[in-house]
């Protein structure tokens, strides 16, 4: 198991024992050397670099999606990598809000963690669509915890890329999985928790 494999698997482990709450989370977040405004510009174009090719995927695989977005009031784009080992399930990325009704960019992290059974490494991309703008309010002020999750994806060696819809727990959200490359046989449950980004804001 590599380093970034442990890493995954010591944040689902940690998270599912209870012994780290919301500020503990954001802790944790928050951890490391603060960016010179140079590579605060820098981690900010990444993302909307990711952003702007992920869509772009997106209206390839899905082109009534597309029109989806066009009508929403935001979409949140996030690039992550997670880990199914045993029971463990963990996942981090990084990402962007789009609020539509003001053009507003506002940079979030994802923590995931869960348990159920599954094995693999899977990068991936997620798009989330707001048709309702007290559902993208809520998320922009406490973040979203998305629960229950069952895929069975086998790609390996990075060969293409799937666009599949996700279960969300309400008609007014649509999330949208673009699989880069892994192996994830899987039905898993946990949740999902966005923060902001503490150094892109």
């Amino acid at each position: 198991m590599t380093h970034r494999h442990l890493t995954l698997a010591l944040l689902a482990a940690t998270l599912l024992t209870g012994c780290m709450n919301d500020s503990a989370m954001t802790s944790a977040v928050e951890g490391g050397a603060k960016l010179t405004p140079a590579q605060r510009e820098a981690g900010r174009q990444e993302l909307l670099a990711l952003r702007d090719h992920t869509l772009a995927d997106l209206y390839k695989a899905k082109p009534e999606t597309r029109q989806e977005i066009g009508k929403s009031v935001g979409y949140a784009v996030i690039g992550a990598e997670g880990l199914n080992v045993v029971l463990l399930v963990g996942a981090q990325g990084q990402g962007v809000i789009v609020d539509k009704r003001t053009g507003k960019e506002t940079f979030i992290r994802m923590l995931r963690a869960g348990t159920g059974p599954g094995l693999g490494y899977m990068r991936y991309r997620n798009v989330l669509v707001f048709k309702n703008a007290e559902v993208l309010d809520q998320f922009l002020q406490l973040g979203v915890d998305v629960g229950a999750q069952g895929n069975a994806v086998v790609k390996p060696g990075g060969a293409g890329s799937s666009a599949d819809a996700m279960l969300s727990f309400t008609p007014y959200l649509s999330i949208y999985n673009l699989t880069d490359s892994g192996v994830n046989v899987q039905a898993n449950w946990g949740g999902t928790k966005y923060l902001l980004d503490p150094d892109l804001n």
